[in-house]
């Protein structure tokens, strides 16, 4: 296995595309579906994980319910149907791209990445959609208007985990809502971490990723290095058998890891990125060790390597070397514990529970029959005019003046007076 870079983000892109497809056509030929299409059945609110699959909106519209949808990665999908700013050159969709966006070249690998996205919308997602929606639900409106009957729209963020960026009103921040109600660890691991007094590591990568795609040799890399922190321990997540296990290290299949993380002697977390794991260390203040793949991963550990949190480490450059020196440097230098616990406290330092929060909002919307109060005009207006409107205002003045000159200030970046111009010198 390999992590996915930017050489082979593109058919990355298309396999999800399809996927998305797939699993879109399954859910509308879905029995539960298709009797709740002819129940006549109505209701207050919907609630929608988003991921490209408009389509599904077109059941909450015809089921009389206001759409709220939940991302599971910010705001960079989900801008559009709530006329969020989101700058081109500024975020990538699905956080896809970890590019340095203070640099020309990570702003224009991020504005090139959008222009993709926009296209594959408009000329694949979006007609597929909307073919299934005529297919599924043919007395339906168009899925352009109910894209733009959103009422609102929750994110699985907070500027503690990612970037501070805008949000109109009704885009709300509840990252962190899946760490704040712990249960009891199993009574092994909790004597098993009781017990490491010399501190604890907890090592996975998620349910989508699986160690049975991992380079074998890569991965005993992985447990070599493991064996030497001894007499730390470890807990480590595994969906295979695994061999040559270090004496230090425990292996399940499946383990509670917010409530691992919440532990106090667990000092390190060594994770692929993922976005949920990434807020439960930050929210219990343990520091990474981050070893990215795909999606948003990569952005992510950008992000908190920034924020001076974790240590990144790329798996097809992986070696034994560089892996055991990543491991010391997390767990030696207190300034990646130090930084994670301020950035703990303003996840925690919140004046509502994010759950709390999203819970405020959803009746929000019931109690008012739908976000219209809180949309605002950029959801009616394209991607020209929305992100370019001198040039849109100045085009429609344009084509209303009988000459063609019109007063403008030209030019605002470069500190010029107001002059006289021809229109046809700045636009065509």
């Amino acid at each position: 296995m390999t992590s996915t870079d930017n050489s082979n983000l593109f058919g990355y892109l298309f396999e999800q595309a399809n996927a998305v497809q797939r699993t879109s056509e399954a859910f509308w030929k879905n029995e539960a579906v298709q009797r709740l299409i002819t129940s006549g059945e109505k209701y207050d609110v919907s609630l929608i994980f988003q991921f490209d699959s408009d389509s599904i909106l077109g059941l909450a519209q015809h089921v009389g319910a206001s759409i709220i949808l939940f991302s599971p990665v910010g705001a960079s999908v989900t801008s559009r149907y709530v006329g969020n700013p989101n700058l081109a050159c500024y975020t990538c969709p699905f956080n896809l791209l970890a590019a340095d966006v203070r640099t020309f070249l990570g702003r224009l690998m991020t504005a090139t990445m959008n222009c993709f996205f926009y296209l594959e919308e408009l000329f694949i997602i979006h007609p597929f959609q909307q073919n299934l929606l005529r297919k599924y639900l043919p007395e339906s409106p168009a899925l352009g208007e109910i894209l733009r009957n959103v009422s609102l729209v929750l994110l699985n963020s907070h500027f503690s985990v990612e970037s501070p960026r805008p949000h109109v009103p009704n885009m709300v921040q509840i990252g962190g809502f899946h760490t704040e109600d712990l249960g009891k660890l199993p009574v092994d691991i909790q004597e098993y971490l009781d017990s490491a007094k010399e501190g604890a590591v907890l090592f996975s990568f998620g349910t989508n990723l699986k160690l049975a795609a991992l380079d074998q040799d890569k991965l005993q890399v992985i447990l070599r290095g493991l064996g030497k922190i001894s007499p730390m321990k470890v807990l480590f997540k595994s969906d295979i058998q695994l061999v040559d296990v270090p004496e230090n290290v425990i292996v399940r299949q499946w383990l509670p890891q917010s409530e691992v993380l919440a532990h106090p002697n667990v000092k390190l977390f060594i994770s692929h990125g993922g976005l949920g794991g990434t807020t439960e260390a930050v929210y219990h203040g343990v520091p990474m060790l981050g070893i990215p793949f795909f999606a948003d991963q990569k952005a992510n550990i950008l992000t908190t390597s920034e924020a001076g949190y974790t240590v990144p480490l790329n798996y097809d450059e992986m070696t034994q070397k560089s892996f055991d020196k990543a491991l010391q440097e997390v767990l030696t230098d207190p300034k990646y514990t130090n930084n994670v616990k301020k950035y703990s406290s303003l996840l925690r330092n919140q004046p509502i529970k994010p759950l709390d929060h999203a819970i405020w909002w959803v009746e929000h919307i019931i109690q008012y029959k739908g976000g219209n109060h809180l949309k605002n005009i950029g959801i009616d207006l394209s991607c020209g005019r929305a992100y370019d409107p001198q040039k849109a205002a100045l085009k429609e003045a344009a084509n209303n003046e009988k000459d063609d000159t019109v007063a403008i200030a030209l030019d605002y970046t470069q500190n010029q007076p107001l002059s006289l111009i021809p229109v046809q010198e700045v636009f065509y």
